[in-house]
């Protein structure tokens, strides 16, 4: 028996598949997407692989062909739903299959053989499994579970099944094994939450594959609906995934899951240990435990049945891998949901762009949740023209309108929150006295200021200008870079309200995890009047008293050099909106900017996402950004810059000489153009969809072509990147 394996090394110059031979006592154990070890290269040193495919009885090697080591008892099998996700994802994102796989694959764990409380049924792999065998004891009871949902462990040993047969099934996946009692709490729904739920549970109960944007106001009641979706789930003895978009939010969620589906949520993420995730692994394989929830990585997770997924905030740009190997996870479950026949549910209050288009082509079935979950009414909101407060005389960051709001909200026993963007770190140079940003003429998107050359750079088609010392719109020469940070905005505001206990939220609070609930805990307990945050304060998190929101510098994102830059400002903005107006409280908001006619702050005092999303659309569809074209961004790294450069712009000749039909710019250096010693270079692609597929199969030539010919250098390749500096 031979068979082809992809091996545990990343690498694109190893991104084939290599040729084994079986040895006679390991052939019956052997099937696909087995782990094996391996002897590779000149000096056999033993690796990891996977069986992608079993050749042929009559396949004949032409050349001496190496013997697999051992089957490996260190690292987990992949099943043949993971292996297709697998290569839909390797060819999505241009990745080697070998990186693909390992985000798939941990250390091995053993199946506890303690059964007697457990029911026992026939997973998908034990489906397949089952055609090549001959009739024998195993083959008789796979198919004595084929015609049940689940058995008892008891009742199976009754029947005469040997234990040890069971437990060898059960440790490599052919069965699986669950609790025989699932127990959930009751969860009351609104009449419009039971219309919204009973759609969703048409299609968890013909196990097919249907994906939902459920689009609810903020506190309008999302997370009853996917409680209800879980349950009718669980009845079908069905697993679930739940993704959130930040690790911050999981201990906050899994606390909810628990109380309504107690013992029976795991959670997943990179800062659980080695044992825990084993620990995860085996419950979930077990199903023991049927609700997963993490962030992005969660979605590889081995699981034996599922039939719902859930993608919480889905629009949120922490579902983008920035490093490679590089993905969405909103993505790769939609993929997942594919290969499993499971529903998919993507939910927010503010949907991405993208979604909202495929909802109008009719791929996804739009939901919507607009009333709120207690019947609050939204909060009154009231935009601020800073440029005014300027010519008063005031200079400060906190206006006059928001100084009287916070002291009325302090006198009613409320309380406040300030929200800066965290984006708003980027520099981008902006006139104080007509609130005018320097754009690309090109692009229509801010430039980005370079302090080291004095130069103002599009980081789209690379068009450079010298810094302006003058606006051109109004000649005045007010003109800088803005910038402002969480730690000067609580300086300020300690100074001007001394009696006030004043405390900031954001990624560099020293004291990781537990300080940032410790200060969560203590603005939930009123002993903090005015938390300061970044995007953290904006998910997910439930504060009761909030009777003011304050937003500093609202248009700081609206500013970056990004085609996403307005979307991330509408959706960040409500989302800290939503913050306020919980419960029985009316809320109000005052929103802080130096460009008050532009119509998305419109949209943002009405509540109006009717209209952003199409006026959004329509830009996108001139320019053919996504969800009408593609962006690829094409990244280079090397030691040595002079010949990196060489590489890049004779890389870029040969794009304008092979590709299809896009848009490419010229190599440019990246923001950082230099980290941990290497050098980092870009060309930027603009693909409309009529000509994708061609532009995809050339690019899967480049890197082929590129890995074959260049051996110092590294070339990996960015879709629909989040940020492109």
């Amino acid at each position: 028996m031979f068979i082809e394996v992809i091996t545990s090394i990343e690498t694109r110059k190893l991104d084939k598949l290599f040729t084994y031979e079986v040895p006679e006592e390991m052939k019956k154990n052997i099937f696909i997407g087995q782990n094996v070890t391996v002897p590779f290269g000149k000096g056999n040193k033993e690796i990891s692989a996977i069986i992608i495919n079993i050749l042929p009885n009559e396949y004949k090697p032409t050349i001496k062909i190496k013997k697999v080591v051992n089957i490996n008892p260190n690292k987990t099998n992949v099943d043949i739903n993971l292996l297709n996700l697998a290569s839909l994802v390797q060819k999505k994102y241009f990745l080697p299959l070998s990186s693909v796989l390992n985000l798939m694959t941990i250390k091995n764990i053993e199946v506890k053989n303690n059964l007697s409380n457990k029911n026992i049924f026939i997973t998908n792999k034990g489906k397949e499994y089952i055609k090549s065998l001959r009739q024998s004891k195993k083959k008789e009871l796979l198919e004595f579970l084929k015609e049940k949902v689940s058995i008892s462990f008891t009742e199976l040993i009754e029947n005469n099944y040997k234990k040890p047969v069971i437990v060898e099934m059960l440790n490599s996946g052919i069965l699986g094994s669950e609790n025989k009692l699932i127990i959930f709490n009751n969860i009351n729904l609104s009449l419009k939450q039971e219309e919204v739920f009973n759609e969703i549970k048409k299609s968890i109960q013909k196990n097919s594959t249907s994906v939902f944007l459920l689009f609810g106001a903020t506190g309008s009641g999302k997370t009853e609906i996917y409680f209800k979706a879980i349950q009718e789930t669980l009845k079908r003895n069905k697993q679930v995934i739940v993704l959130l978009p930040e690790i911050n939010l999981t201990e906050q969620m899994i606390s909810r899951f628990e109380t309504i589906f107690p013992n029976n949520v795991v959670k997943w993420h990179s800062q659980i240990t080695a044992m825990q995730k084993k620990k995860t692994r085996e419950e979930l394989i077990n199903k023991e435990k049927n609700i997963l929830i993490g962030p992005r990585s969660a979605i590889f997770t081995k699981m034996n049945n599922i039939g719902l997924i859930i993608v919480d905030e889905e629009h949120d740009s922490s579902y983008y891998q920035q490093n490679f190997p590089n993905y969405n996870g909103r993505d790769v479950a939609i993929m997942r949901c594919e290969t499993e026949n499971a529903t998919l549910i993507l939910g927010s209050a503010t949907p991405s762009v993208e979604s909202m288009e495929m909802v109008n082509q009719g791929q996804y079935e739009l939901l919507r949740l607009e009333e709120k979950y207690f019947g609050q009414d939204n909060p009154i909101v009231s935009i601020v023209d800073m440029r005014e407060e300027l010519h008063k005389g005031n200079s400060t960051i906190i206006s006059d309108e928001l100084d009287k709001g916070i002291k009325k909200k302090i006198n009613q026993g409320e309380q406040i929150l300030i929200f800066i963007n965290r984006r708003g770190y980027y520099n981008f140079l902006m006139c104080r006295d007509c609130g005018n940003v320097i754009k690309c003429k090109n692009c229509n998107i801010p430039l980005t200021y370079h302090e080291k050359n004095n130069k103002l750079i599009c980081h789209y088609c690379d068009n450079k200008i010298n810094k302006q010392e003058y606006c051109p719109d109004c000649g005045s020469k007010r003109i800088r870079g803005i910038g402002l940070g969480t730690e000067k905005a609580v300086d300020i505001l300690k100074k001007k309200y001394p009696n006030l206990n004043v405390a900031r939220l954001d990624s560099d609070i020293k004291g990781g995890n537990t300080k940032k609930k410790s200060i969560i805990q203590n603005y939930k307990d009123n002993k903090i009047d005015i938390l300061v945050g970044t995007q953290i304060i904006a998910k997910g998190i439930d504060f009761p008293n909030v009777g003011l929101v304050g937003i500093l510098l609202g248009d700081m994102s609206l500013n970056l050099p990004d085609y996403r830059a307005r979307e991330w400002t509408f959706q960040i903005l409500m989302q800290v909106i939503g913050r306020t107006s919980r419960r029985d409280k009316k809320g109000e908001v005052i929103l802080q900017t130096y460009h008050p006619s532009d119509i998305i702050y419109s949209d943002i005092k009405n509540f109006d996402y009717q209209n952003f999303y199409k006026h959004e659309l329509k830009f996108r569809k001139r320019h053919y950004y996504p969800p009408f074209g593609e962006i690829i961004k094409i990244q280079f790294q090397g030691t040595n810059r002079d010949s990196l450069i060489e590489l890049v712009w004779n890389s870029y000749n040969s794009l304008i000489e092979k590709f299809q039909v896009g848009e490419i710019f010229q190599p440019k250096p990246n923001r950082i153009e230099k980290i941990n010693e290497n050098w980092r270079w870009q060309i930027i692609i603009k693909s409309n969809n009529k000509n994708l597929k061609k532009n995809e199969m050339y690019l899967q030539e480049f890197m082929e072509y590129f890995y074959k010919n260049n051996k110092k250098e590294m070339v990996y390749i960015e879709r629909n990147p989040y940020g492109l500096m």
